[in-house]
C-alpha cells in the first residue's frame, strides 16, 4: 500500500514514454495535465489539522486507502460519477473521460507492442533463453569468420563486438518472467485488461532495445558471413588443381565446420 500512496502525491513518472503506444501516451499526458488540479482536490478533502494549531495539516491517509485498494484490484474506473461533481470539478470529469476513452485501448495496444518484441525474442532465441551459451556461440563465430576471412555483416568486428558484450550486461529474466506473466493473462478469456496494467507499466524498455538490437545485428553478420562460405565453397569446388586439391579440401572442411556453426547458432 506504501507504493499506491506514494504514486498518488509523487509526480508521474514517464518510464520511457517515448517507445510507448499511441494510445499509451495519449492517456498518460491527458492525466498528467489533470494531475495538479486533481491532487488538489484530494488534499483539500483529506488533509486534516492536528493539536491546536491550523497552520499545520496532514494528510489523513486512512480515508485513502479504501478508494485505492478498490482501484488496484482492477485498475479500472469504479463506479459513476455524479453528474454534481463533474459540473463542480472538470479536471473529474476530463480525467474520467480520458480513462474510459482511452484506457482499455492503451492497454491492448501496448500489450501487442511488447509481446511483439517478446515473441520475436523467443522465436531467434528459443523459449529458454540462455544468454550465456548464446553470447558464446556468437563469439566463436566471430573469431573463426575473422580466421576465415569471410567476416560480414553491417557492422565491423569491433562495433559487433561491443554489441554482443552490450547483450551480456543487460538484464532481460524479469522482463521475460513479465511478458510470460502478461501471455498468460491475454490466453485467459476471463482476465480483464486492467490486470495487464500493472505489468505493462514495469520499464523494460532497455532490455527490449539491447536485446533486439542484439538479434538484428547478429543476424545480419551470420546471413551475410554464411553467404561468403558458401561463396568460398562453391569456388574452391570449381578451382583445380591436383597439387592444390589437398589445401583446398582443409580449407573446404574448415569453412564447412564454420557454416555448421552459424547454423547451429541460427537454429
Amino acid at each position: 500500500m506504501e507504493d499506491l500512496i506514494n504514486s498518488l502525491f509523487l509526480d508521474l513518472e514517464a518510464k520511457d514514454l517515448e517507445n510507448r503506444s499511441a494510445n499509451w501516451k495519449k492517456l498518460f499526458n491527458s492525466l498528467k495535465n489533470q494531475r495538479e488540479a486533481l491532487l488538489e482536490i484530494v488534499k483539500s478533502r483529506t488533509a486534516c489539522t492536528k493539536g491546536s494549531s491550523k497552520q499545520f495539516q496532514i494528510i489523513d491517509v486512512v480515508q485513502i486507502l479504501d478508494p485505492l485498494k478498490q482501484v488496484s484490484k482492477s485498475w479500472q474506473p469504479q463506479c459513476e460519477i455524479p453528474a454534481d461533481v463533474r459540473e463542480k470539478f472538470p479536471e473529474i470529469d476530463k480525467a474520467r473521460q480520458a480513462a474510459d476513452e482511452l484506457l482499455e485501448r492503451a492497454i491492448q495496444e501496448e500489450c501487442d507492442r511488447q509481446l511483439a518484441v517478446y515473441n520475436y525474442l523467443v522465436a531467434e532465441l528459443g523459449e529458454d533463453i540462455k544468454k550465456k551459451d548464446v553470447t558464446d556461440l556468437v563469439k566463436r563465430a566471430i573469431d573463426s569468420s575473422q580466421e576465415a576471412g569471410v567476416f560480414r555483416g553491417r557492422k565491423s568486428v569491433d562495433e559487433l563486438k561491443s554489441v554482443l558484450e552490450q547483450f551480456k550486461r543487460v538484464e532481460i529474466s524479469s522482463y521475460l518472467e513479465t511478458m510470460k506473466r502478461v501471455q498468460t493473462e491475454k490466453d485467459n478469456s476471463d482476465s480483464k485488461p486492467g490486470k495487464l496494467l500493472k505489468y505493462l507499466s514495469e520499464n523494460h524498455q532497455k532490455a527490449m532495445t539491447e536485446a533486439s538490437e542484439f538479434i538484428s545485428t547478429t543476424n545480419n553478420f551470420l546471413d551475410a558471413s554464411i553467404a561468403e562460405v558458401n561463396n568460398r565453397i562453391e569456388d574452391l569446388e570449381v578451382s583445380g588443381g591436383a597439387t592444390v586439391e589437398s589445401c583446398h579440401r582443409a580449407i573446404q572442411d574448415g569453412l564447412a565446420q564454420l557454416r555448421n556453426l552459424i547454423t547451429e547458432i541460427k537454429g
